[in-house]
C-alpha cells in the first residue's frame, strides 16, 4: 500500500508537470535559468531555509513545552533540518514528520508526546496557511471570471475552514457524542488520541498565539523567497500581488498528494500569476529554482542525519520535564 501511494504521488506530480510543460514554451525557461545568477538564487533559498528551520524549531519547542518537555533549541533545529530535508524527497511530508518523531524519541521524548507535538506542529502550520489563503480569496475571486476556478477556490476554502473548525470541536465530539464501543476500535483509538492532542493545544491560548505568529512568519518567508526569485527572472510584479496569488499554490503543494509538491506547485503558480499578467516561462523557471533551492537549502539535514545517527540521551541534551 505504501509503495502504491508513493507511485500515485509521483504519477500525479509527473502528470501535472507534463500538463504544465505542454502549455509553456520550455526554451525560454531553460534560457532564463541559465542566464540568472544561479548561485545567487540558491544562496537566497539557503538563507530562507535556515530561517525557516530555526522558526520551525522554535515552534515545535513551544509546543513541546505544553507537554512539560523542554529541549535545547540546537536539538530541535537538528531534528527539523532532518525532517525538512527528507520532506523534499520520496518520503514526502508524512515521511519527514515520521522521521522527526523518531528523532525526538531518540532524544528522550516519549513517543506519544513526540507524535502529538509533531502533529500539532503540522496542523498549526496548515491553519496559518489556510488563514493566509482565506485572506486572499476575495481578491482572487475578483481577478478571475472562470466559473471552474471560482468554484475551486470556494470549495478549497470551505473544506479548509471545515477542517480548522473540526480540529477545535473534535475533543467535544469525542467526549460527548462518540460511543465507547467505537473508541475501542483501532480507528477509534486514533481519533481519541487526536482529540487529546487537540485538547492539549486548544486549552493554552498563549501557546496558540505564539505558534500562529511563528507559522505566519514561516509562510511569509516562502512568499518573499518566491517574489525575490521572480524579480531575478525579470518579472515586474509588486510584492502585494505575490501575496495575493501565492498562498493557494503553497496550500495545494503542501497537501500530501504529490511528490514534495512538485507539479502541483508549478501548475498552480503558473495559472495564478497568469491572472497578473506574469509570463508563464518566468513563473515556471522561478518555481523550479525554488524547488531545487529547498532541496539544497535543507541538505544540511542529510549531513546531520548521517553524522549524528546516535543522539545522546544523557549528555546534557536530554529533555527536562517540569
Amino acid at each position: 500500500m505504501k509503495h502504491l501511494i508513493l507511485v500515485l504521488k509521483i504519477g500525479l506530480s509527473i502528470a501535472v508537470g507534463y500538463f504544465v510543460a505542454t502549455r509553456v514554451d520550455l526554451s525560454p525557461v531553460f534560457e532564463r535559468i541559465e542566464n540568472i545568477k544561479f548561485a545567487q538564487a540558491i544562496f537566497i533559498m539557503f538563507v530562507v531555509c535556515v530561517f525557516q528551520t530555526v522558526l520551525a524549531a522554535i515552534r515545535v519547542r513551544v509546543i513541546l513545552k505544553t507537554y512539560d518537555v523542554i529541549l535545547r533549541i540546537r536539538i530541535c533545529v537538528e531534528h527539523c533540518y532532518v525532517g525538512n530535508f527528507f520532506s523534499q524527497t520520496f518520503v514526502s511530508i508524512i515521511g519527514g514528520d515520521a522521521l522527526r518523531i523518531w528523532r525526538f524519541t531518540q532524544s528522550g521524548v516519549p513517543a506519544r508526546t513526540a507524535a502529538g507535538a509533531i502533529v500539532l506542529d503540522r496542523v498549526a502550520g496548515f491553519m496559518a496557511l489556510i488563514l493566509l489563503f482565506a485572506f486572499t480569496v476575495p481578491e482572487m475571486m475578483e481577478r478571475t471570471e472562470e466559473p471552474l476556478m471560482r468554484t475551486g477556490l470556494l470549495s478549497l476554502l470551505a473544506v479548509s475552514l471545515v477542517g480548522v473548525a473540526g480540529f477545535y470541536i473534535l475533543p467535544s465530539i469525542v467526549s460527548n457524542f462518540t460511543p465507547i464501543r467505537i473508541l475501542r476500535t483501532r480507528v477509534g483509538e486514533v481519533v481519541f488520541e487526536l482529540s487529546v492532542i487537540c485538547q492539549t493545544y486548544c486549552r493554552n491560548f498563549r501557546v496558540q498565539i505564539k505558534v500562529f505568529f511563528l507559522s505566519i512568519a514561516l509562510h511569509t518567508s516562502n512568499l518573499i523567497a518566491l517574489w525575490i526569485l521572480l524579480q531575478l527572472f525579470g518579472a515586474e510584479v509588486p510584492f502585494w500581488h505575490a501575496i495575493i496569488v501565492s498562498p493557494v499554490a503553497f496550500l495545494l503543494a503542501a497537501l500530501p498528494i504529490s511528490f514534495a509538491g512538485w507539479g502541483i506547485r508549478e501548475g498552480a503558480l503558473v495559472y495564478c500569476f497568469a491572472l497578473l499578467g506574469v509570463p508563464s516561462d518566468i513563473v515556471l523557471a522561478a518555481s523550479v529554482v525554488y524547488g531545487i533551492g529547498l532541496l539544497i537549502g535543507y541538505s544540511p539535514g542529510l549531513i546531520m542525519f548521517y553524522i549524528n545517527r546516535k543522539i545522546a540521551k544523557f549528555s546534557g541534551d536530554s529533555p527536562h520535564t517540569t
